[in-house]
């Protein structure tokens, strides 16, 4: 397998700095915003024009206080939810306007309380029209929305039906999201699409690991769950192995991805 090309050859960036995201943007104006999560839990929206004459050196993009680092961003329109989760498997849903658009220098405000040796693990930002889900009272036998799944370091994972939910304030504790055992974290959450989309497109979750193991499991073999379930296995991992990331795709892409694996092998 190919190194790859190292991203400080392409950027002006010290090589002790680490990329934690690229985000294609086709248009900067309008209404839209980044959000930008730390580890401690501060949160920041910053409208997106603000970035649109950046230089190879790049742009702060937040203050941040020390011993704290950035930990999510992503895109955020008008109306929509995020949801920030913890390693210890807490999880807060609040609405993306209880943040107002600040500029870029600001520290942001505080969008999860945590206990003393928790931290933000990952977030995922719910559109307006999936976040119609949360505080749905329908019952959890018929319904088939989206939901949210939480993948733990120990290669467990579970989905939860976002109406098993509740729209919380900016700043409270969140509640639990996945039953953890003693020595395990919560590694990753993804928003899921709901059950007609998920069957017909046949989309898949593809998990990676610190010692590099790659499984890809359909989705529909992860069933919907409660809040204080522990989940089903995902992937068999050694003693000194734990998952670091989590990708959700349709069927369709990851086939035509591995097509073209093979045609350039």
């Amino acid at each position: 397998a190919a190194a790859g090309m190292r991203v400080t050859s392409l950027l002006s960036m010290p090589t002790d700095v680490r990329v934690l995201k690229m985000l294609p943007v086709a248009d900067f104006g309008g209404e839209r915003t980044l959000l930008m999560v730390t580890h401690n839990g501060q949160v920041l929206r910053t409208a997106l024009e603000q970035f649109q004459k950046v230089s190879r050196a790049g742009l702060n993009c937040m203050k941040i206080k020390e011993g704290d680092r950035l930990n999510f961003v992503s895109e955020a329109t008008p109306g929509s939810r995020v949801a920030i989760s913890t390693r210890h498997g807490q999880v807060i849903i609040m609405s993306a306007d209880d943040t107002r658009v600040s500029s870029r220098t600001c520290l942001g405000v505080r969008a999860i309380t945590l206990c003393d040796d928790d931290q933000v693990v990952a977030c995922t930002v719910i559109d307006e029209e999936k976040a119609r889900a949360v505080d749905c009272d329908s019952e959890a036998s018929e319904y088939r929305g989206p939901c949210l799944l939480a993948v733990s370091t120990d290669g467990l994972a579970k989905r939860v039906a976002l109406n098993d939910f509740r729209e919380q304030a900016r700043g409270g504790r969140g509640v639990r999201l996945l039953s953890l055992k003693k020595g395990n974290e919560l590694a990753a959450i993804e928003l899921t699409p709901d059950a007609d989309t998920m069957e017909r497109e046949g989309w898949c979750i593809i998990v990676s690991t610190h010692e590099g193991i790659v499984n890809r499991i359909p989705l529909t073999s992860i069933r919907c769950s409660s809040r204080s379930a522990q989940g089903c296995r995902l992937i068999k991992l050694s003693d000194t192995d734990h998952v670091c990331s989590v990708t959700l795709a349709p069927g369709d892409e990851v086939a035509s991805d591995s097509e073209d694996a093979s045609s350039q092998a």
